[in-house]
Formats: C-alpha cells, sequence, structure tokens
C-alpha cells in the first residue's frame, strides 16, 4: 500500500445470528428453532465499515460488501475479489477525503463485482478519484458502476502497464481536470457504456485515454462512448502511440479537436471496425491526430464507419494532418453524411493518405471538399473507391485541391491519384 490512512466508518452495523435482521433496508428470517425445519433462511455474510479492509487484509475471498452506502477508502491487495452482495444499485462504495475510493496494490491482480463506486471530493488528488490501479497488474470489473466522481486525474485508472477487463461496467457523469472515465492500458471492454464524463483541464479529454505505449483494446459492438466532452480534443476517445483499438460505438461526443477519436503521440495507431457517429467538433469530428510532437508514423483504419459528424470548420468525418513522413492508410471504410466548411469527409493539409476500398458519400460542405480537400502538401491515392453518384454524391464536390483543381462525378469504382503541390488529380 501507499501507506494512505485508511478513514472508515460504518454505514451499516455488522449481521447477527439468528432472530430477523435489516441488510440494508431487506429482512431476513433466520429462526432456528429446531423444531422448525422447514422455515430456515440463510443468512448473509457480508462486511461493513472497517470489517472491509479487514477482511481483505485477512485474505478472504471474495469479500463481499453488505447492501448500503460505505463511506470507505480501501485497499485490494493481490488476489483480492471485492463484491456486492445484489447489484451494483445496491451497494455504493463512496470515498473518503482526498484519496481514491479504491486503490489496488503494487503488483496486484484484483476483481470487483455488484458495486457502484462513487466519490465527489472536489477534486481527489492522484491519479483516480474513484478506482486507482495504476499500479497493480490486472483489473477486472463485473457488473460495477463508476459514477459522481472528481478528480484531477479520472475516476477509473487501470493497470499501467497492464489489463482491464471490464464487463457490464458503467462509467458515466465523472469529472475530472485531465480525463473524465478512464485511464487505461490494454483493455478488454464488454457490454460497456461510458457516458456523460467531462475533462476539464486545458488538455481535458471526455471518455477514454488510452495510454501507451503498444495498448492493445478490444471492445465488442455492445460497448458504446457516447455524450462525453473534452475541453481541448478527444471527447469520445484518445489513443496514444502504438495503439491498436478494435470495435465498438463512439457517439455523439464532443471536443474542440477530434469528438469522436483523437490521436495523442500519433504513432502507428491501429483502428479497426469501430462506429464513429454524430460526433461534434471544431476540427475533425470523427477523427483527429495531434500534431505535437513530430516524427514519423503510420495509421491504419479498417472496417471502419464514419457518419452524421459535424465540424464547425474543416474535417467532419476526418481531418488528417502531418507531414509527409506520416501516412494514413485506410480500407473497407465508410465515410458518409457528414459536414463541415471544408473537407466535409476528409480535410488534409499536408499528409499523404491511401484509401482502398473505401467510401465517400453524401458528405456536404458549405464552401468546399464535399467529400476530400487538400492543401499545402496533402496527397490522395485512391483504389476502388466509391465517391457517389446522383443521391449519394458528395456535394458541392468530391474532391477539391486548394489553388488547383475541383473534381466531381467520380462515381463508385473510383481509381485516382491527387497531388497538392501539382494541384491535379490524375487517373
Amino acid at each position: 500500500m501507499r501507506g494512505w490512512i485508511l478513514l472508515l466508518c460504518v454505514a451499516c452495523g455488522p449481521v447477527e445470528k439468528g432472530g430477523d435482521t435489516d441488510i440494508g433496508g431487506l429482512e431476513t428470517d433466520t429462526d432456528t428453532d429446531a423444531d422448525a425445519d422447514t422455515d430456515t433462511d440463510t443468512t448473509w455474510d457480508c462486511a461493513t465499515g472497517p470489517e472491509i479492509q479487514i477482511e481483505l487484509d485477512a485474505g478472504t475471498s471474495p469479500v463481499v460488501v453488505c447492501p448500503g452506502v460505505h463511506e470507505v477508502t480501501l485497499s485490494l491487495p493481490d488476489g483480492a475479489i471485492l463484491e456486492g452482495r445484489l447489484t451494483a444499485a445496491e451497494t455504493t462504495l463512496t470515498g473518503t477525503g482526498n484519496s481514491p475510493t479504491v486503490y489496488v496494490d503494487n503488483g496486484a491482480t484484483a476483481t470487483m463485482r455488484h458495486l457502484t463506486v462513487s466519490h465527489d471530493f472536489n477534486p481527489v488528488d492522484g491519479p483516480a478519484g474513484g478506482i486507482d490501479a495504476s499500479r497493480g497488474s490486472t483489473l477486472t470489473l463485473e457488473d460495477v458502476v463508476v459514477s459522481g466522481n472528481n478528480s484531477r486525474g479520472t475516476a477509473l485508472a487501470g493497470p499501467m502497464p497492464g489489463l482491464t477487463v471490464l464487463t457490464d461496467v458503467v462509467l458515466s457523469d465523472n469529472v475530472s481536470e485531465l480525463v473524465g472515465g478512464a485511464v487505461l492500458n490494454d483493455a478488454v471492454l464488454t457490454r460497456v457504456v461510458v457516458q456523460d464524463n467531462t475533462g476539464t483541464g486545458p488538455t481535458g479529454m471526455g471518455g477514454l485515454y488510452i495510454l501507451g505505449p503498444t495498448p492493445e483494446v478490444t471492445a465488442d459492438a455492445s460497448t458504446i462512448i457516447r455524450r462525453n466532452t473534452g475541453a481541448y480534443w478527444g471527447g469520445g476517445v484518445t489513443l496514444d502511440m502504438y495503439t491498436s483499438w478494435t470495435g465498438g460505438q463512439i457517439s455523439e461526443n464532443h471536443a474542440p479537436g477530434g469528438g469522436g477519436i483523437a490521436l495523442f503521440n500519433a504513432w502507428d495507431i491501429t483502428i479497426s471496425d469501430v462506429t464513429l457517429a454524430d460526433n461534434t467538433a471544431d476540427y475533425g469530428a470523427g477523427l483527429y491526430p495531434n500534431n505535437c510532437c513530430g516524427g514519423s508514423y503510420l495509421v491504419t483504419v479498417s472496417g471502419a464507419t464514419i457518419t452524421g459528424n459535424d465540424a464547425v470548420f474543416r474535417g467532419g468525418g476526418m481531418y488528417w494532418f502531418g507531414d509527409g513522413d506520416r501516412q494514413l492508410l485506410m480500407s473497407d471504410t465508410v465515410i458518409a453524411d457528414n459536414l463541415a466548411e471544408e473537407g466535409a469527409g476528409i480535410y488534409s493539409p499536408d499528409a499523404p493518405m491511401t484509401l482502398t476500398d473505401t467510401t465517400l458519400v453524401r458528405n456536404i460542405a458549405s464552401i468546399s471538399g464535399g467529400g476530400v480537400q487538400l492543401s499545402a502538401e496533402g496527397s490522395l491515392d485512391c483504389t476502388n473507391c466509391d465517391l457517389g453518384d446522383g443521391l449519394d454524391d458528395n456535394l458541392p464536390d468530391d474532391v477539391v485541391i486548394e489553388g488547383g483543381g475541383t473534381y466531381s462525378d467520380y462515381g463508385a469504382g473510383a481509381n485516382f491519384v491527387c497531388d497538392s503541390q501539382m494541384g491535379i488529380c490524375l487517373p
């Protein structure tokens, strides 16, 4: 442990054997009369207040927390299993002081189930206000709600490095200076909802920050990241260097840059089978790479759906920039029904893009570049691209090169190369 003082208080009394006992509003009949052989219920063994930490330290597994609200600060040792008796709605852990509600010990593997974690201190110091597993090895959460936490860092910090496994988890209504929802490394997300979280600081991010190096995140189709807000970038998700992200729905998020996904230190990032829908931003409403740190990198996007995103200025679906050493490879992706002033589908001022088997349709720019807009040193290589026709066409054009040509009527099966320095597109 970090030597933190455990500030524990009793939220409900210990369970007594025999008689009728009220546990968090639930009555149990524990008549042990020898003559009543058919009217005997089993009394729950559950812990409350200081008993929770005592049982954790004793190695009890699992430690079952009584229904109710418990004001505690807990440390989970290696192998700990901490769970509520019923569902997450029945049992709440709320923190004390400016420490996280739950801390996972150094190098520990820990599991939590059927619990709500909330800590509205203003704000909690350290990496996380709700659950801090940043020094742990593996964290597993099942049927857990992390909500109403207020911190300088985030609501949930997974092991760094290490694995976080979330199943039937809700991260909602958390407010942090850095990342509203969670900071994770390797993660498996199943039926997870990340919503209504806010990052308020000068580099604030909304939903999730996937911290490198080399994290791998897999989200199932039922995982939804929505209505999160980043004060600076990454309304839904921010991906750090060498990240692989697969799956999930990222929708209705907002940030000035990267309403859906922002790429931070965007070196060799892979994004696949994700839906980016109805996100908003000033630039790059669906996807936005940060250009802070120089160097060469490759971003690969495959099997994605980028639709209904709205940028105030440029890059409704995506804003792609860097320099000649930074490349985008996109395949089997749909970019449709996005809005912006310029580059409603994709806006790229100065970085090369290669698109294969990719669809850009019904994107509408109020000024120019319905499908794609290139400027400065941007380039585009399209192979078997569908840029729509008739009602599916991009408006007011398919491709625009600033200071160069304007191209429309590419339609389906289009193959062409555009060079902004030359100001032309060629078959």
